[in-house]
């Protein structure tokens, strides 16, 4: 059974719900929010492994970007994230890539279910292994030996508790 647990942030109440029940059946821990400003307050109260993010969080807004937002705010706190749009564009995901290191973009006209399930299953792999490596390089500092960080392990932040990133900037609605 995975463990794991997920902030969907998503306003059409059946994506979050097909998406919480998909990753419920898979052992995750799921939460889902509607808004960037409750996804920062659930950031505040909590601890998550993974985030996946709607661009526009908004059903009345066509301009809304909330989500890239979001996703620079996760980025600061180095919590992997995950964009699942229906507003997306080539430039958006490049930005999303390039400035704060998205793990996958994914469309929603063209989401099958299982792909979203072995994204998912990725990031839980990719983390594990960070942290399989970053035991044993503390294990061999313990020892006393001399260890050097490979630069991605740089860029990993060891989080204590998360956010105060953005609140001022965008308060909760």
């Amino acid at each position: 059974m995975t463990t794991g647990n997920i902030l969907i942030v998503e306003d059409m109440s059946d994506w979050r719900d097909q998406l919480n029940c998909t990753l419920r059946r898979d052992g995750y821990t799921v939460t889902t929010v509607a808004n960037y400003g409750e996804a920062l307050g659930e950031l505040r109260r909590n601890e998550y492994q993974l985030v996946i993010v709607d661009l526009r969080l908004s059903p009345s807004d066509e301009n809304n970007r909330d989500g890239m937002t979001l996703l620079q705010d996760l980025a600061v706190l180095k919590i992997p994230a995950i964009v699942v749009t229906g507003y997306g564009s080539a430039e958006l995901a490049r930005r999303a890539f390039r400035d704060y290191g998205t793990l996958d973009f994914l469309e929603k006209k063209d989401l099958k279910l299982e792909k979203l399930r072995q994204v998912v299953r990725g990031a839980f792999r990719k983390a594990e292994e960070m942290e399989k490596e970053l035991s044993e390089l503390r294990a061999k500092f313990l020892r006393g030996e001399i260890i050097s960080l490979p630069q991605t392990r740089l860029e990993w932040a060891l989080r204590e508790k998360p956010l105060e990133y953005g609140a001022q900037q965008h308060p909760e609605e």
